[in-house]
């Protein structure tokens, strides 16, 4: 494994604990008021984020 891949799998290694992490506080949250609680939408976007960051590190295989 050259550093490039070692640095590519730490990257998804934080990313994939950064989405555990919010999941959890998503679903820990109390409910919202729809589309008026500023920090369950800021939990959303930040999650959002996460996963097209990760869909970035990890294109889809492509088929032989």
């Amino acid at each position: 494994m050259t550093a490039v891949d070692d640095a590519l799998a730490q990257a998804r290694d934080g990313l994939r604990a950064a989405k555990r992490a919010l999941a959890a506080e998503i679903s820990a949250y109390p409910m919202p008021i729809a589309g008026c609680d500023a920090q369950y939408n800021h939990l959303l976007d930040r999650r959002q984020a996460v996963n097209r960051a990760l869909a970035l590190l990890d294109p889809p295989s492509e088929e032989k």
